[in-house]
């Protein structure tokens, strides 16, 4: 069977990349861990902006149940006439102009009175998701995200029973409050760059997003954290996909209306921008590392081929000489950068060599003399005229 026998110059190659490796290794490490570190800051921030962000909304929420509170409590509005009910909505809308409208609805689901000059005194709107809630647990409501009928603008509804002297439901206060207005006025809070900041109702419809592509509002939210968190209204930290297929980290939190039902406050940001840079910085690095070895690479390669491996190619030429009977054969030539090991094997060489030279030569001069000698004794031989008789003494 072949064996594989990697050459001197391969070998060093391979301790090269050998010493690089560990170098590469720590580089990876270290990304990765730092990368960590980046995403557990990135989530601690993002749910203390969500947390901030909660906190304002939460203070429009309650300023729309103290609002409403009032209204169920003014004396005599379930009584009053269409003309004092209406006006009294119109001076409370002048008050807070953040909200569109406010009204009164019947038990019937019309509306009794509102603040809006320019729509018709009576509208149903008891199809209406708060008009249902209130009915049915008496309590206050956030309604959701709603295109107001009576100015057709986005809007989120809240509602609130209004009850009689004696107890009784007799009609549903809602206030309309501006949702265009409300984005604007959450974009107050500063984000990371590429962060969105979203809002989504009870039924999970947009109500607000601000980033550099919001979202359309009033559509239903498709990110898959925030359609698993609306199911429970409770805080969390999560990882996934938005509306544009882009994988986002969010952090979010909730605003509680009545149990089982509220606002959902987000913040996310992409999860490349957090890794991103450590990325780059890795990619980098790799780099430098991978010019770094090309480079010590090709010094090894250089360094070998005249310290070491034209110094071996001129021993075995020299050693293939002697084999073939070149006495002469001697290595010469080695320049002062030869490895020292490799200069003391040529000089052992070369001591061998000039050693089996003389040898050679002695040899040569002790057969030349032989050669002589019975070059003698044969021409004494062929000069004497007597013959020599060889007797056998038996």
């Amino acid at each position: 069977m072949l064996k594989l026998q990697p050459s001197l110059r391969m070998r060093l190659i391979l301790l090269v990349l050998a010493a690089i490796l560990p170098l590469c290794a720590w580089s990876v490490y270290n990304s990765v861990r730092e990368s960590r570190a980046d995403l557990e800051s990135a989530r601690s921030n993002l749910q203390t902006l969500a947390a901030l962000a909660s906190a304002w909304q939460d203070q429009v929420v309650e300023s729309a149940r103290y609002l409403l509170t009032a209204v169920g409590q003014a004396p005599g509005l379930d009584t009053a006439d269409a003309a004092e009910c209406k006006a009294y909505f119109q001076k409370l809308r002048g008050s807070f102009p953040a909200f569109i409208n406010f009204g009164l609805l019947g038990v019937d689901g019309y509306t009794r009175c509102h603040s809006n000059l320019k729509a018709p005194a009576r509208v149903y709107a008891g199809d209406r998701v708060v008009f249902r809630e209130v009915m049915r647990t008496g309590q206050f409501v956030i309604g959701g995200y709603i295109v107001d009928r009576l100015t057709g603008r986005d809007a989120l509804v809240f509602g609130m029973p209004v009850k009689g002297e004696g107890g009784q439901l007799v009609g549903v206060a809602f206030a309309s409050l501006d949702l265009e207005q409300m984005g604007q006025s959450m974009q107050a809070l500063r984000l990371p760059p590429d962060a969105r900041l979203t809002v989504v109702d009870p039924n999970g419809l947009v109500l607000v997003s601000n980033g550099k592509i919001p979202v359309p509002l009033g559509v239903p939210v498709v990110d898959s954290v925030l359609k698993e968190a609306i199911k429970t209204f409770r805080p969390g930290v999560a990882e996934g996909q938005d509306f544009w297929g882009e994988e986002r980290i969010y952090a979010y939190t909730s605003i509680q209306g009545v149990p089982g039902q509220g606002l959902l406050v987000s913040v996310c940001l992409p999860r490349a921008d957090v890794v991103g840079r450590n990325l780059r910085s890795l990619l980098l690095q790799l780099l430098a590392i991978a010019a770094i070895t090309f480079a010590g690479m090709w010094a090894a390669g250089w360094t070998s081929r005249r310290a070491i491996l034209q110094p071996t190619r001129k021993i075995l030429d020299a050693t293939r000489q002697l084999k073939t009977g070149d006495a002469n054969a001697r290595v010469e030539g080695l320049s002062t950068n030869t490895a020292y090991e490799l200069q003391r094997i040529a000089a052992g060489f070369n001591l061998m060599a000039d050693a089996l030279q003389q040898r050679q030569r002695d040899l040569e001069a002790e057969l030349q003399h032989s050669r002589k000698a019975f070059a003698t004794v044969d021409l004494i031989l062929n000069s004497m005229h007597e013959r020599l008789l060889a007797v056998d003494g038996d």
